[in-house]
């Protein structure tokens, strides 16, 4: 009977051992940021009035840009040349002004800003906090108090300036 209850003895133990060990687990988050311009890849402003001239022009670009980021971030815009070429001549790029307005229902804490043209750059729009499918709207303004009268020439009509208008987004 001894025997028995050492070899149940036994068998209870190696039945009641445990193995344990360890992973650790790692969960690795990157920076994402994307940047869509949509619409038109074209906007333009066209002076056609008396009233055009005095009081400039704008083009309103509904849902232009659209953010994606997993964290805060800054989206800026500059102008490739710090002037408009004309065939004829230049206009300076930071006469264009160029706002942002939120169109996102689920964007919180952004800041949207108002900011000249210029060939340096600008913030346009600024959070502390990332977001999925951020939207906004971009009104594109030229200069008004006829700053362009005598920047139309004969040869060409209408005048037309142009540069390239670049948007980069960073993480915050």
């Amino acid at each position: 009977m001894k025997k028995i209850l050492t070899v149940a003895a036994i068998l209870g133990f190696a039945f009641s051992a445990k193995a344990q060990t360890e992973v650790t687990l790692n969960v690795k988050l990157h920076p994402i940021q994307t940047l869509v311009v949509t619409g038109a890849n074209t906007v333009d402003l066209n002076y056609i009035t008396k009233d055009n001239y005095k009081d400039g022009v704008n083009a309103k670009m509904t849902k232009h840009l659209q953010v994606y980021s997993t964290g805060g971030f800054e989206v800026s815009v500059k102008s490739k040349e710090a002037a408009l070429q004309g065939k004829n001549g230049t206009i300076d790029a930071n006469t264009i002004n160029i706002t942002a307005s939120n169109a996102s229902k689920n964007a919180t804490d952004i800041k949207v800003n108002s900011v000249q043209l210029t060939n340096a750059g600008n913030i346009l729009v600024s959070s502390v906090k990332g977001g999925t499918d951020l939207e906004f709207d971009v009104d594109y303004k030229g200069a008004g108090a006829n700053a362009y009268v005598n920047k139309y020439f004969n040869t060409e009509n209408p005048t037309v300036y142009t540069t390239q208008v670049q948007y980069s987004i960073v993480a915050k």
